[in-house]
């Protein structure tokens, strides 16, 4: 079968209307050129298989695949596919040609980035996502090399997405026909560092998956590094399923919304996870708080407090000890030799005056009471 394709060169013209002027990149099964669209004097990304691909019916179903797929993609964030087919010895797709850098070069020459630059890169991705998860598709290998940094329409920095190679549709009439899931038995589909631990276990993919690589993304943006680095990729996988985020550099990133958004981005299981793009979007602009953290006492009115207590508590055991020892004056007292029941001594009350004596007195003392009022009348 391999025999029946060829390899195109710069010079040659495809399918009568697409002239190869260069090769931009080459892989084991395929190669991308940039050609000239004749008749509309347009550049295009020309990709096509090479006919080694042929003897792998998985890849040339993948390559078929995402044509389909960014068939159903129409937004600005979103590479474009003009055209899909097979002619002259070769299997190809147009596509728009994006001139620019991969964000993992720029990566390279820049990180760790600005607040806003970040900011600005990963919201322009998710815009993308929310466009594909809206159409049920799952991209599955988003990492840097698959994200073009561009000039925008607006001649500011901007992104396109790319390779929807491994794509998943989790919805649509189309899910069992030749857009559906690609497995290569033996082989885990995607990139270590940006895989989620879903994909890694072989658990059901959703689009929680992508925001799992756009939580790695962030954390590389802003700290320079990724945050499961290891020596190896099965090392990496490993930390994936296993390790807790680390803390971004920056503390006040890492307590702030950037930090709030990345740890809800790589919760491991995916119901912990963000559940949108939208969602995330909004953590980044502020719309939806981190929890506040609970609020911590100082050590010195910690202790002030603690003292505090203790006094009150003494005072009010000395009052219950004094209410106790007035009341045990006047109750009775078993000796203990004896345990006969005696009286407490007690001081007796003074009687109230009475009697005929105490009648006369106080009428003496009435009758010298007014007699001297007399006296100081006449004077």
């Amino acid at each position: 079968m391999a025999e029946q394709f060829t390899i195109p060169e710069p010079g040659d013209t495809i399918a009568g209307k697409y002239f190869i002027e260069e090769e931009l990149g080459r892989g084991s099964y395929g190669v991308v050129f940039r050609a000239k669209q004749l008749g509309l004097n347009r550049d295009v990304a020309l990709k096509t298989l090479l006919p080694q691909a042929f003897l792998h019916t998985e890849i040339v179903s993948r390559f078929q695949r995402e044509a389909a797929v960014i068939s159903r993609l129409h937004h600005p964030k979103i590479v474009t596919l003009y055209d899909f087919g097979q002619a002259d010895g070769v299997l190809c797709m147009a596509m728009e040609f994006v001139r620019g850098r991969p964000l993992s070069v720029v990566m390279r020459q820049d990180a760790p980035f600005s607040e806003d630059r970040a900011l600005n890169i990963v919201k322009q991705v998710l815009v993308a996502l929310k466009v594909a998860h809206g159409e049920g598709i799952v991209h599955r290998d988003l990492k840097p090399e698959n994200i073009i940094v561009c000039e925008d329409e607006n001649g500011n920095e901007g992104v396109k997405v790319l390779d929807f190679g491994i794509a998943k549709l989790t919805h649509g009439e189309e899910q069992q026909d030749a857009l559906k899931t690609l497995t290569i038995e033996g082989y885990v589909l995607g990139t270590p560092h940006y895989m989620s631990p879903e994909i890694i276990s072989g658990d059901p993919v959703t689009n929680r998956a992508d925001l799992y690589a756009i939580g790695i993304l962030m954390y590389e943006l802003l700290a320079g590094k990724h945050p499961f680095e290891a020596p190896n990729p099965s090392s990496v996988l490993i930390r994936h399923l296993s390790d807790p985020v680390p803390p971004l550099p920056d503390p006040k990133q890492d307590s702030g919304r950037f930090g709030y958004a990345i740890r809800r981005a790589l919760e491991k299981e995916p119901e912990d996870r963000v559940e949108d793009a939208q969602t995330l979007v909004q953590i980044l602009d502020g719309e939806i708080l981190p929890p506040r953290p609970p609020r911590k006492i100082a050590l010195p009115a910690l202790i002030a407090v603690f003292g505090l207590v203790v006094v009150v508590a003494a005072l009010g055991i000395g009052a219950l000890v004094l209410q106790l020892a007035q009341e045990d004056t006047q109750t009775m007292i078993a000796p203990p030799d004896t345990g006969a029941p005696v009286l407490k001594e007690t001081t007796p009350p003074t009687p109230a005056p009475s009697g005929e004596g105490y009648n006369m007195a106080r009428s003496a003392a009435a009758v010298a009471t007014s007699a001297t009022r007399l006296d100081s009348a006449r004077i």
